[in-house]
């Protein structure tokens, strides 16, 4: 009888990502996938030509059936806008995020930086980071997190991603996706939202962009 091997799409996947085109002997490969959300869903067919089942991600289902129409109420009742950064799990970007929010001149806009579970007790990059903000234009605006992602996802209105993971949990929650295009050849083509169609005013290459996007109020529905 023949047995299904099923693989779960933890993250992505992306078109750079290494692992996903790594040869296995043909007995361990999957028949079977199995993905977290829509996106991923069509991210695997469209780089890989695979069909998949959708099953959801503990993190939205096992925190409240209800948690989206949440996070909306809590979004329309708090009018303020706040700034989110989500980038990967590479130092490179984490400074290239902050580097960028913080010398954007974004007025009374709350900016919190979230880092990677990776680098979330390494005091060194949590040092940079302070460093920085000390540095930036409104230093009384910008935190670092703490918080779990529902929490920071709940108190805030748009966020800045490239290939973090976490954006998909943030722009299927109905905030505004800000994509930072990267100047490095080998990240200029990694979005995690890849195929959500983004409005050229929400893709941004500087902080004069970026301040753009609030001076303007542009939301993405």
């Amino acid at each position: 009888n023949k047995i299904n091997l099923y693989a779960y799409v933890h993250a992505g996947p992306f078109s750079t990502q290494h692992a996903a085109y790594r040869k296995l002997p043909n007995q361990f490969n999957p028949n079977k996938f199995l993905t977290p959300t829509k996106i991923s869903q069509n991210l695997l067919k469209k780089y890989h030509c695979l069909e998949s089942k959708l099953v959801g991600t503990h993190k939205f289902y096992s925190i409240d059936s209800n948690f989206k129409n949440e996070v909306l109420n809590i979004q329309k009742k708090n009018k303020s806008r706040k700034l989110l950064l989500l980038p990967q799990g590479t130092i490179k970007e984490v400074y290239e995020f902050c580097q960028l929010a913080f010398s954007a001149y974004l007025k009374d806009i709350e900016i919190v930086v979230r880092l990677h579970p990776a680098f979330s007790k390494n005091k060194r990059i949590s040092q940079k980071i302070n460093y920085l903000i000390t540095k930036s234009i409104r230093p009384d605006l910008i935190s670092l997190s703490n918080e779990n992602l529902e929490f920071d996802i709940k108190r805030s209105s748009h966020f800045l991603f490239r290939g973090s993971t976490s954006a998909i949990e943030a722009g299927c929650l109905g905030l505004t996706p800000v994509y930072f295009v990267s100047s490095d050849e080998l990240d200029m083509n990694l979005n995690s939202l890849d195929g959500i169609n983004i409005p050229n005013s929400l893709i941004i290459n500087n902080s004069s962009e970026l301040e753009n996007v609030f001076s303007n109020n542009i939301t993405f529905d």
